[in-house]
């Protein structure tokens, strides 16, 4: 893994590594789509995008919404904390 992090974001697709485990395929896609989503070309953007519409579903959302506002309330006086929960809740949004 150390080897995906040292690639330049630009030579990501072009890493041509054999995982004995194959889950670690998805992960180097997720990873290149959360951070670097100007690597992935037509085909993996569509990928993308029905991954995003799979998992981001309304019901997802609205409990995300729910327990991200749960916490913002318990730690109303920890301003890092709230700083966290409002980069998480910006997170989702940009990524739906």
């Amino acid at each position: 893994m150390k080897i995906v992090l040292e690639t330049e974001p630009r030579n990501l697709p072009a890493l041509d590594i054999t995982f004995a485990d194959k889950r670690i395929e998805r992960l180097l896609f997720n990873y290149r789509a959360r951070n670097f989503p100007g690597t992935l070309d037509e085909h993996e953007q569509q990928r993308w995008l029905e991954h995003r519409r799979q998992v981001f579903t309304p019901e997802f959302l609205q409990a995300y919404a729910d327990e991200l506002q749960m916490l913002y309330q318990q730690y109303a006086d920890d301003k890092e904390k709230l700083a966290q929960l409002k980069a998480l809740w910006q997170y989702a949004q940009d990524i739906v």
